[in-house]
């Protein structure tokens, strides 16, 4: 058989991984995720053609390793080994996993079917939210401000702050698309929008502050994907009315009406002013290296008054996990990512990955994007950008055609964007 055909199978279970994002916190079967099945699926699959699947590791990854291994060796000294404790001690090592996956197949002109995969995704998880599918597995968060009902949803056993970020990926999508941003045709604008309406809608329900701000970083940035000085001051202008008409379709929402009062009016942030002061506080007493990837969570809950507690805050994470070493490890990588989108930001659907990373950077400030493989899949997408590899090797010598007329050999153009060649054979003149 065909070793591209046996390929195929591990790339359709890491789609099939993506697109189950939204049930991650489902139990199925003896108490795992069925994420973490299909990843394990996948790994053991992916084995069969390691080529294209971790053919390549940048320097980049290397140096990610490198911080990860900082905090999982104090974890590893920290906690008994146990299977209960086993998958959070081995989570960032599947997670640099995950990425090195994404990038190949990446660079391996598969970039437009990972961001596919990932809006189909943000798209299931909007129409459940919108529509309160998740059943016995909705979280709801009641609260009363000032006499007002506030209640916060989220489907499918997800955190409300998690739910609002991930849906904002098709959010952003949809909005690039259908405003033609992009160019595009109608018949993908007019779904495009209708996609961006649902997940707005969706996203109101999570009552997340972060999350609405997070989007809203998100369509601002679609002013950087253009150079030019008048188009740019277009693109400005179209954003700043979405975002005037989206701030008040968010205000029409009692719960976030009543929260971004209650923001205004107290500065009520649910604690986060207090866990970062602890944060700053505790990581003094390892500045160096840090208290570990998981371990850090119950140093920070001991001063808290909680079993575990996050940062809320993904670069505090890393300073707490793995002190000032392990925070200019993870530095190199994440700026790495952000310089290869930004050089690419204009190639084709470069943008919305551009735009979603900009959203992903403003959510990782209040939540702790640190354990969303959504999050680490953005990181590997942006980081691929521009390194796309031929469709096809180019033919070297001509090749007659049934009529005996001769042609120039092939030309690839990768003028458009990084997953698409374009081969285009010329007819050369005969004397």
């Amino acid at each position: 058989m065909n070793s591209n055909k046996i390929a195929l199978l591990p790339e359709y279970l890491l789609y099939l991984l993506i697109l189950l994002l939204p049930f991650e916190e489902l139990n199925t079967f003896g108490g795992l995720a069925i994420t973490k099945l299909i990843g394990l699926a996948f790994f053991i699959c992916s084995m069969v053609d390691p080529k294209r699947f971790y053919g390549s590791i940048p320097s980049a990854f290397i140096v990610f390793a490198l911080y990860i291994s900082i905090g999982m060796i104090i974890d590893i000294f920290s906690f008994p080994l146990e299977i209960a404790s086993f998958n959070a001690l081995v989570r960032p090592l599947l997670m640099c996993v995950l990425m090195i996956t994404t990038y190949n197949l990446s660079i391996n002109r598969k970039f437009g079917h990972l961001v596919m995969a990932i809006c189909l995704s943000s798209l299931i998880y909007g129409i459940a939210q919108l529509f309160e599918l998740g059943g016995a597995a909705t979280r709801i968060e009641g609260t009363v401000i000032d006499g007002v009902s506030a209640d916060r949803i989220a489907v499918l056993g997800g955190d409300e702050n998690f739910a609002a970020c991930f849906i904002s990926l098709s959010v952003l999508a949809g909005i690039v698309y259908g405003f033609n941003l992009r160019p595009s045709r109608w018949r993908y604008r007019l779904p495009a929008l209708a996609t961006s309406g649902i997940g707005f809608c969706a996203l109101l329900k999570t009552g997340s502050r972060g999350g609405m701000l997070a989007l809203f970083v998100g369509i601002a940035a679609i002013v950087l994907t253009v150079a030019k000085g008048t188009q740019r001051l277009q693109y400005a202008l179209v954003v700043a009315l979405l975002l005037g008409l989206l701030s008040v379709g968010a205000m029409q929402s009692p719960a976030f009406k009543a929260r971004i009062i209650s923001s205004v009016e107290t500065g009520e942030t649910a604690g986060r002013t207090d866990i970062w002061t602890e944060s700053v506080r505790l990581f003094v007493d390892s500045p160096i290296y840090g208290f570990g990837y998981r371990m850090h969570q119950f140093k920070l809950g001991e001063r808290t008054g909680h079993e575990q507690r996050g940062t809320h805050n993904l670069f505090l994470s890393v300073l707490l996990g793995s002190g000032l070493l392990g925070l200019s490890l993870f530095l190199y990588f994440y700026c790495q990512s952000f310089k290869a989108i930004w050089l690419h930001k204009a190639e084709g659907i470069n943008a919305i990955v551009f735009v979603w990373f900009f959203m992903a950077l403003a959510a990782s400030l209040s939540i702790n994007t640190e354990i969303a493989k959504w999050f680490w899949l953005l990181v590997a997408l942006a980081f691929s950008a521009g390194k796309s590899r031929p469709a096809a090797s180019i033919w070297k010598n001509r090749q007659p055609d049934h009529r005996g007329a001769n042609w120039r050999e092939p030309i690839a153009s990768f003028s458009g964007p990084p997953f698409v060649a374009r081969v285009c054979l010329e007819p050369e003149q005969t004397k």
